[in-house]
């Protein structure tokens, strides 16, 4: 072929240009975190906290749905032996409950989607079908599953685009091939991760690693793979273990390929990914995740929405367009469901009717989850001008940790003396990507300039 000819076959590749929807006037998005609702809470909030729910009845209210919904009377399914660290449980009239609370859309592409199986993944989506809650992340297959879901409201279209990097061997969804059927799961955002440890340790683990039969085969330059942890050789002045992440390339680039379908036919596009990593302990992103959330947002997302590790981290304005790397949990209902399952039990050591379930999930709940960090968070209200981001709002939200173990977990606005130490925190953990909290009146404000 001419150099003509290729030049030629390379053009005809290009995508034609095409001109993106834009929101008119003014739209407000509300996105919060995890939403883990043993049971209808809409009720206990409007005595607790109405002002909470005023703040939900926007435009569009986004946020991470990680039960799973089913009548266990009438489900034909059974916890699978893998769960998310936990089978989690909402009883049937959860969907429904949030929808009147104001939410539309929320995402299913998380560590606890298959906890019951894909059956039980597959009912949750129905049950969040007819509620009305639009909801991405699943299908039954992968390309099902990356497929922008649509909320048609009443200023304009969005589109969400949801992920996961955090997931059980099994939840990943698959397309068929020929005669093998699609496998249904989520939308899994795999990555590769890798301790960096100085020189010192690396030869210690290189070392141990030649120990092992047929050490041979693993004596790549720079990396030790020892009991399927790789460790990669540090700097040279690197004194401490770090841990890096690198991103399937074709997850990405699939993942991408989505979120500019979704904007192009909408009038805004939400990408949203769940992350524990590095662990549920950091309140600092992994490595990996500024550069996709710059990626994603120049793919064409307008806003980033992270949820995952059940606390707070911070946020970012990218090109006049917010990421948020943890919005914690709105809702953290983990020790109020009326079914533990056996392994539940046994993790605890604890025997079938020696305690009540709530008791059972209270003692597997101690030792990670019985500190108020896990029970703070904020609720992120965006507001829009014709389609450009021009000011958020931070309120300042109580799960109610200090409060009757029963009744923790449920969201409220936080009181002053909380909502300063909450945005206080939310301030520091935002200055290092360049963003200024001001606190007024006990709500934070983040002035965005153009992008």
């Amino acid at each position: 072929m001419t150099g003509r000819g290729r030049a030629q076959e390379k053009q005809d590749k290009t995508p034609a240009a095409f001109v993106p929807r834009r929101m008119k006037g003014d739209f407000t998005l509300t996105a919060v975190g995890d939403l883990i609702v043993a049971y209808p809470i809409l009720e206990e909030v409007r005595r607790t906290s109405p002002l909470l729910l005023e703040l939900l009845k926007s435009d569009a209210t986004f946020g991470n749905f990680e039960d799973t919904v089913v009548d266990l009377k009438e489900f034909k399914g059974y916890p699978e032996a893998l769960s998310g660290g936990g089978w989690l449980l909402s009883e049937p009239g959860v969907p429904g409950d949030l929808k009147t609370m104001g939410f539309d859309l929320v995402s299913r592409a998380n560590n606890h989607a298959t906890d019951w199986g894909v059956a039980g993944m597959l009912e949750t989506d129905r049950r969040l079908d007819e509620a009305g809650l639009i909801h991405g992340g699943t299908g039954r297959s992968l390309t099902a599953a990356r497929e922008p879901a649509y909320f048609e409201g009443r200023k304009g279209r969005v589109a969400l685009i949801a992920m996961s990097a955090h997931f059980t061997e099994m939840e990943p969804a698959q397309d068929g091939l020929g005669d093998i059927q699609p496998r249904p799961g989520i939308n899994a955002l795999h990555l590769e991760r890798y301790i960096r440890v100085p020189e010192a340790q690396f030869q210690q683990l290189a070392a141990m690693r030649d120990m092992q039969p047929e050490a041979s085969k693993d004596k790549k330059a720079n990396i030790v793979t020892l009991f399927g942890t790789k460790y990669e050789k540090g700097k040279a002045d690197q004194k401490e273990m770090s841990i890096h992440y690198t991103v399937n390339a074709k997850d990405k680039s699939d993942i991408l390929l989505s979120i500019r379908q979704g904007r192009e036919i909408a009038d805004m596009a939400i990408a949203s990914i769940h992350v524990h990593e590095p662990g549920n302990y950091s309140e600092t992103p992994p490595d990996f995740l500024q550069g996709f959330a710059h990626d994603a947002i120049d793919a064409g997302a307008d806003a980033l929405i992270g949820h995952g590790p059940h606390q707070l981290r911070g946020i970012e304005i990218y090109k006049g367009k917010p990421i948020y790397y943890s919005l914690g949990d709105f809702a953290y209902m983990g020790n109020s469901r009326s079914h533990v399952t056996p392994a539940e039990y046994e993790a605890t050591k604890i025997a079938p009717g020696d305690m009540t379930p709530a008791e059972v999930l209270q003692e597997r709940l101690k030792d990670d989850f019985d500190s108020p960090i896990w029970f703070e968070s904020v609720v992120a209200v965006n507001r829009y001008k014709d389609g450009a981001l021009v000011e958020i709002h931070l309120h300042a939200i109580d799960l109610g940790y200090d409060g009757p173990t029963g009744k923790r977990g449920i969201p409220m606005i936080a009181t002053p003396e909380k909502a300063e130490k909450i945005l206080a925190k939310l301030q520091r953990l935002s200055q290092p990507f360049g963003t200024e909290i001001v606190v007024r009146e006990h709500v934070g404000v983040i002035a965005v300039k153009p992008g």
